[in-house]
């Protein structure tokens, strides 16, 4: 709708067009932010992605350069961290994992979870294309022999699931499938950190935030 309307003059600007519509406006321009997205994996409760090569094997599975390129339309990339990398401290020279299926599928094997389940929470279209990365790494996670299942909630269930998982699995009470189930073994994590700063970050993956379920 937006493209729309700067295309027949009522508009003459606007913010956030999707990428598949940026051919119909008459002049855009792209920049990079601090967004990032990444899953937040339980390294607690669920056997498989407490494995170190279980969780390396999922990593490898995932052909992150063909999702940006064919989903996002180049508008994206491929990052190690959760951390924009002008944010101090970051290592320059660490890369993400390489896709290689054939890697994933040993790394699992030896792990001895193949085939297992893995249940993934999403909060619903949290950012552009979300629903269809989240699918498209779903689908990757297939292609290596694995049961792997996507639960997209509205996004203040996906915020109560990360803050309120703080004890066993049968405490869980924000979500009847979730108490049910157990703890997901990971969760779409949509993170901003404006000020290049590691510590906002660091809280997340340090659990000293409310993420205490995934530590």
């Amino acid at each position: 709708m937006r493209a729309a309307m700067l295309k027949v003059g009522e508009a003459q600007w606007a913010w956030d067009v999707e990428a598949d519509n940026v051919e119909q406006v008459p002049k855009f321009a792209s920049v990079e932010s601090v967004e990032t997205a990444s899953f937040v994996v339980d390294t607690r409760w669920n056997a498989n992605t407490r494995d170190l090569r279980f969780r390396q094997g999922l990593a490898h599975a995932i052909d992150c350069e063909t999702i940006v390129e064919k989903i996002l339309k180049g508008q994206g990339g491929c990052r190690a961290l959760s951390y924009h990398p002008s944010t101090t401290g970051v290592p320059a020279d660490l890369k993400p994992y390489p896709y290689d299926p054939e890697k994933a599928r040993q790394l699992i094997r030896e792990s001895g979870f193949e085939g297992s389940k893995v249940v993934v929470v999403a909060a619903s279209e949290s950012y552009t294309k979300s629903n269809e990365v989240v699918e498209a790494v779903i689908s990757y996670w297939s292609d290596v022999g694995l049961d792997p299942e996507v639960q997209f909630v509205e996004p203040a269930i996906a915020n109560r699931i990360l803050r309120d998982v703080g004890g066993v699995p049968a405490e869980a009470t924000i979500h009847p499938k979730i108490a049910m189930d157990g703890v997901p073994h990971m969760r779409l994590l949509g993170h901003t950190n404006d000020i290049i700063e590691p510590e906002p970050t660091w809280q997340y993956a340090s659990c000293t935030m409310y993420i205490a379920w995934s530590c």
